[in-house]
C-alpha cells in the first residue's frame, strides 16, 4: 500500500530523495561507527577501543567524535584525518576515474554497478534519456535531469554519488550545494550536502570546490548546526519537508535531529489543517506525506512500533525484506511517469 502511495506521489508531483549512510556503504565507504573507529586508530592510545567502549556505554556518535577531536595529535588536522579514513578503502576504479579517460570512466561505472545497486538506482532517478541520436553534445545531450526529482538531500559527506552521476551520464545533472554561495543552475538538480562535503580528487581541500569547513561530525558542530534555524541547510530542509514529498533511502531513521525536524514540520501542517476546521484526526492523517525505506526487523512488534512512531512524524514506512529490493522498487516508481527506466539504469558510459 505505501509503495503504491509513493508511486502516485512521484507521478503526480515528484519527490526529494534524502540519503543516509546506507547509500554509500557498498562503495567501500564506512558507516559512521566504523569511520570513528578508523579515526580513533590515530587519536591517542587505544583510540579505536575508546570508540567501542563509548558506544557500548551509550554515548552518542557525535559525542564520541568530540572525544576523538580533542585527542587528535598535535599538528594533525582532524578534518583531513576524517577525509583520509573515509576514503581509505575506496576502490581504485572509482578513485582513478577523475582522470576522465574513457577507460577510467567505464571502470568507475562498472565498479558501482556491480557493487552498489542502491547508489546506482538513486543516480538513475536523476536522469531521463532524451532519445536523441549521436553525436551527443551539450546542445544534443543523451540525458537530461529528471524534472520529478526536485532536489537530493544527503547526510553523507562523500563525493561518490556526485562523481558517479557525472561519469555515468557524461553530463552535469546535479549541482553540489555545500554552502550558501552556491546558486541553482538551470538544468541541474541541487544536491544538498547537509553535513559538509569532502572530495577525494583534485578538488579536495579547495574551499570553492567542497565543504570541508562545513563538516558536522562532533557534538559541538551538531549543537551549532541545529541551533541555527535560519541557517541555509536547516531552512532548506524544513522548506523541502513542507513543500515536497521526501523519500529517505539508506537512513536508519534513528537520528534524533532528523526526527526532530520531521516533528516540527508535521506539527506545523497539523496545526494549519486544524485552522481550516479540519478535525484533529483528519488533520493528523493528511499531515503524513513522507516515506522511509526500511528493512523488516526480526520482531514484528518492532515493525509495528517503528511504523507507528514514524507515522506520528508524518512519514510512512516502505518495508523491504532485503535492501537489494530497492532498485526494483525505485524502477517501478520511475516508470509510472512514462520514462524508460532501463535506458538510464542500464546505460553505458560514453565510449
Amino acid at each position: 500500500m505505501a509503495w503504491n502511495l509513493l508511486n502516485r506521489a512521484y507521478k503526480e508531483n515528484g519527490i526529494v530523495p534524502v540519503l543516509g549512510a546506507g547509500v554509500s556503504a557498498r562503495s567501500g565507504l564506512p558507516e559512521w561507527t566504523e569511520l570513528l573507529r578508523r579515526v580513533g586508530e590515530h587519536c591517542g592510545t587505544e583510540g579505536a577501543a575508546l570508540v567501542t567502549a563509548a558506544c557500548q556505554e551509550g554515548f552518542s556518535l557525535p559525542a564520541v567524535a568530540a572525544m576523538l577531536r580533542v585527542r587528535c595529535p598535535e599538528g594533525q588536522d582532524f578534518t583531513e584525518l576524517v577525509r583520509r579514513e573515509l576514503y581509505r578503502k575506496l576502490p581504485d576504479e572509482i578513485r582513478k576515474a577523475e582522470r576522465k579517460t574513457a577507460r577510467s570512466v567505464a571502470a568507475k561505472v562498472a565498479c558501482v554497478q556491480e557493487q552498489n545497486l542502491t547508489l546506482r538506482a538513486v543516480a538513475a532517478l536523476c536522469a531521463i534519456a532524451t532519445g536523441k541520436r549521436p553525436p551527443f553534445t551539450e546542445e544534443n545531450p543523451r540525458f537530461k535531469s529528471n524534472p520529478l526529482i526536485h532536489a537530493v538531500v544527503t547526510f553523507n559527506v562523500d563525493a561518490v554519488l556526485r562523481a558517479y552521476v557525472a561519469a555515468r551520464y557524461d553530463t552535469a545533472l546535479v549541482r553540489s550545494v555545500e554552502r550558501a554561495s552556491k546558486e541553482p543552475m538551470k538544468g541541474r538538480i541541487n544536491l544538498y550536502y547537509m553535513h559538509g562535503f569532502l572530495r577525494y580528487d583534485h578538488g579536495a581541500g579547495k574551499a570553492g570546490r567542497e565543504g570541508a569547513d562545513k563538516l558536522v561530525l562532533a557534538e559541538q558542530e551538531y549543537f551549532d548546526f541545529f541551533n541555527n534555524p535560519t541557517g541555509m541547510f536547516n531552512y532548506t530542509f524544513l522548506n523541502l519537508l513542507r513543500e515536497r514529498v521526501c523519500v529517505f533511502i539508506g537512513a536508519s531513521m534513528k537520528d534524533d535531529n532528523i526526527r526532530r525536524l520531521l516533528h516540527y514540520s508535521t506539527k506545523e501542517r497539523v496545526r494549519a489543517f486544524e485552522e481550516e476546521n479540519v478535525t484533529p484526526v483528519s488533520a493528523r492523517a493528511r499531515a503524513i506525506r513522507h516515506f522511509a525505506v526500511l528493512k523488516h526487523y526480526d520482531l514484528k512488534v518492532m515493525d509495528a512500533a517503528v511504523e507507528a512512531s514514524l507515522k506520528a512524524l508524518g512519514t510512512r514506512v516502505l518495508w523491504v525484506d532485503a535492501f537489494d529490493e530497492i532498485p526494483t522498487r525505485l524502477g517501478e516508481m520511475y516508470k509510472t511517469a512514462g520514462s524508460d527506466w532501463r535506458a538510464v539504469h542500464d546505460a553505458r558510459p560514453p565510449e
